[in-house]
């Protein structure tokens, strides 16, 4: 079959339509950014509530809003979520591939967040989180009977104890999929 120079010129431009439409690094690592931040603000907000009901009162709180609001920032090519060496949360377990990161930042105390990118069109951000102090309520090295029952009873493979102020505790992660 010959083609024309019309075809080509529409089969180029084709295709330069599809190639304006993906996401370079730059661009996905300030979306994803934007969008961690996001997630964040909604989860602390969700954590402040639980609080105001009292410490042990919020650990059901977190159980049932956290995955709410998880799903809720889950949109088109975009998926996020939290994860961590040390997870209360068993959906949260780490990919295998995130473990030498969890590693690297553990070791480093790293602030800022890695692109990593997966293949054509697919990248994930994670950014790294650390212990504050509000967190040492529920996460510290010494928790409140109340709290480790109310953990217990949620969460019976819980492992995110242990951690001081300034700890790294995990990542929040952002993937964008074509």
């Amino acid at each position: 079959m010959k083609m024309t120079t019309l075809t080509k010129s529409f089969l180029f431009l084709g295709l330069f339509t599809l190639n304006s439409h993906a996401m370079d690094e730059q661009t996905f690592k300030k979306q994803a950014g934007q969008r961690a931040e996001t997630f964040m603000k909604m989860l602390k907000s969700e954590l402040q509530k639980g609080v105001k009901k009292g410490l042990p009162e919020g650990i059901g709180h977190c159980k049932v809003e956290a995955p709410i609001v998880t799903a809720k920032s889950n949109e088109g090519k975009w998926s996020l979520g939290r994860t961590s060496h040390k997870v209360r949360n068993q959906s949260n377990t780490p990919k295998k591939w995130m473990l030498s990161y969890l590693d690297e930042y553990r070791k480093s105390k790293k602030q800022e967040a890695s692109v990593v990118k997966m293949g054509e069109n697919h990248y994930v951000l994670l950014k790294p989180l650390y212990v504050a102090g509000l967190c040492l309520n529920c996460h510290g090295t010494t928790i409140p009977k109340k709290v480790q029952s109310a953990i217990k009873k949620d969460y019976p493979e819980d492992q995110a104890h242990g951690f001081k102020a300034g700890d790294f505790r995990g990542f929040v992660w952002v993937e964008y999929k074509e």
